[in-house]
């Protein structure tokens, strides 16, 4: 016999306690059960209090701690959807990404809402915060900046975009891209000339005479 949900939730709210969370990996089968939103709601608000106890500093280094909060979050963002309290998701990643630097997470939720534009002050934002320290969440984030401006056929953006790629690391590949983007953006001759003057001599496109493509005003070095 299935058990209820009534003795689900408990179990479920209390294996998220900060020393249980390792137990967690076999609840997968629960989380695709159908539960009514109130059910769902109850367990969301348990989490949120699990969230709370977890302390923020202590022996644990902060990779894995971070890691630890983040997979709970991301447990109480799929609670509080099935409840229906989809507007308290965009709060929860809002708080957690400057916290466990969860940036790409938030994008990607606030894409999914349709507000690119605060998507885009999201990436700018975090592309600053963990540059230095976590280079692979800006290029993440770099990419959804791309993904963003594709879909809007800002072909310009784009191109430039790819030719920050290339400037960082040259090669055929990133070539290609770029010279895909710059053709649609219908500028792929002056871009062309000032890549070749970069390889040439070292200086940037950018500051090339007749170099076409807008500034993506983030420095991103990944």
């Amino acid at each position: 016999m299935k058990p209820s949900a009534k003795a689900i939730i408990p179990i479920l709210s209390a294996l998220y306690l900060p020393d249980a969370a390792r137990f967690c990996n076999g609840l997968e089968v629960f989380w695709k059960r159908k539960f009514s939103k109130k059910e769902w709601s109850v367990l969301a608000d348990r989490l949120l209090g699990r969230l709370g106890d977890l302390k923020c500093e202590g022996p644990e280094d902060s990779f894995s701690r971070d890691y630890r909060r983040d997979r709970l979050t991301d447990r109480i963002i799929s609670a509080l959807e099935n409840a229906g309290r989809r507007d308290e998701v965009l709060f929860l990643c809002k708080q957690e990404a400057e916290r466990t630097h969860s940036y790409v997470r938030l994008v990607k939720h606030l894409r999914k809402a349709g507000r690119t534009d605060e998507a885009e002050e999201w990436i700018r934002k975090g592309i600053t915060a963990t540059l230095k320290k976590s280079p692979g969440i800006a290029r993440s984030l770099k990419d959804e900046l791309l993904e963003i401006r594709r879909l809007r056929k800002d072909w310009a953006f784009v191109a430039a975009l790819r030719a920050d790629d290339f400037i960082e690391r040259p090669g055929l590949g990133a070539f290609e891209d770029l010279k895909k983007s710059s053709e649609k953006a219908k500028v792929w001759p002056s871009v062309r000339e000032a890549v070749l003057h970069f390889l040439e001599t070292g200086e940037y496109p950018n500051e090339y005479q007749n170099w076409p493509l807008p500034d993506i005003e983030i420095e991103i070095k990944c």
